[in-house]
């Protein structure tokens, strides 16, 4: 019996468990910004009236996943939209928003990507490996959260584009409450005034680029090289286990900020995968064999994220905000033991103080 509910919730998961929307079709956008007071959905067909109404402003989703709340990621949810540009056709939901910071002269520009029904829940994986990363005390991936944006608002940003405006009455996950789930990145990393820097960032292809190849070969020595820069090595080992961690075996490249000589992954869409594919998460670990050097914090970080501390992070609150499904806590803890066996032996060969240098 035990087991048949358990094949039940993971196919409930997989089915992507949310809000059905309140429209027999897609749902139209309001027409103005005076609309958005208190305008229903209309059905494409109009033969189901709706009496939902759906509010002007947007917030957090009731039961979000918990994360630090410090002033970055509370502004990201929370601060008014004052501006909403898409970003290209190539890329359907992804928006350049700026935010209206409170008690700040300077507004904030972030990425915004509208949850649309083809893929409601695809901000999740992203989402997950933010988390992870904060959990883990890693600086690579920008704020990251959840927080949903009202139909009304899109109306009133894109009244005089009728072309965005009928794509996202078509395609937008709209939900019961007329609102949409959107995922909000911070344009630079930090939990601080530097977190709203907008930079210039160049792809390093990993395993070919040279920098890359400086990288790996300055992670497999024991000893500093005379050109070693250490935050920005730290920052790759950090990007490595991430990866393996989370299995994201599409990652080909990482950002380079070269003005701050940091690293930041800010693409984090394979993360998570659904399937597995066993010579791929090798290839993975393999780029993680020959590292000597590791950051401090990292073997006690993963020695507290035990399976129970994992849910908290990636599966909290009510069934519906579970980022991840239970399977993947089970294939997550078993790459942190292998990752940790991984650094004791390197600790027996070369000693702590060599080994958690970073």
């Amino acid at each position: 019996m035990r087991s048949h509910l358990l094949v039940v919730a993971l196919a409930s998961f997989a089915s992507c468990a949310r809000e059905p929307r309140s429209t027999d079709g897609s749902a139209a956008l309001p027409t103005s910004s005076a609309a958005s007071e208190s305008a229903p959905i209309a059905s494409a067909s109009a033969k189901v009236p709706s009496a939902k109404v759906f509010p002007t402003g947007t917030a957090s989703p009731a039961n979000a996943p918990a994360i630090d709340d410090d002033i970055v990621h509370r502004q990201l949810r929370t601060a008014p939209i004052k501006d909403l540009k898409i970003v290209s056709w190539s890329r359907p939901g992804l928006f350049d928003a700026t935010l209206e910071r409170p008690n700040s002269d300077t507004a904030a520009h972030v990425s915004l990507r509208l949850a649309l029904d083809q893929s409601p829940i695809a901000y999740r994986r992203p989402l997950a490996y933010a988390l992870l990363s904060r959990a883990l005390g890693m600086r690579v991936v920008p704020a990251t959260v959840l927080r949903r944006v009202s139909t009304g608002e899109l109306g009133a940003f894109f009244d005089g584009e009728p072309n965005v405006r009928a794509y996202l009455s078509a395609r937008a996950a709209i939900q019961n409450d007329g609102t949409i789930d959107a995922l909000v990145i911070a344009p630079s990393r930090g939990d601080d005034a530097r977190a709203w820097n907008v930079v210039v960032r160049r792809d390093i292809v990993l395993d070919e680029a040279p920098e890359a190849r400086a990288w790996a070969r300055w992670a497999a020595s024991a000893e500093a090289f005379p050109d070693e820069n250490p935050g920005l090595l730290r920052d790759y080992v950090e990007a490595l286990v991430l990866d393996y961690l989370t299995c994201n075996i599409m990652r080909r490249s990482v950002a380079l900020d070269e003005a701050a000589s940091e690293l930041v992954l800010a693409e984090s869409d394979g993360a998570f995968p659904l399937k597995l594919f066993p010579e791929a998460e090798a290839k993975l670990l393999d780029r993680l064999k020959p590292v000597v050097r590791f950051p401090r914090t990292l073997r006690d970080a993963l020695l507290k994220l035990d399976r129970k501390r994992a849910r908290e992070v990636l599966m909290p609150g009510a069934f519906e905000t579970w980022l991840v499904a239970p399977r993947t806590i089970m294939t997550l803890d078993e790459r942190r033991m292998t990752l940790l066996t991984l650094i004791e032996s390197r600790i027996a060969q070369y000693g702590e103080k060599v080994v958690l240098s970073l």
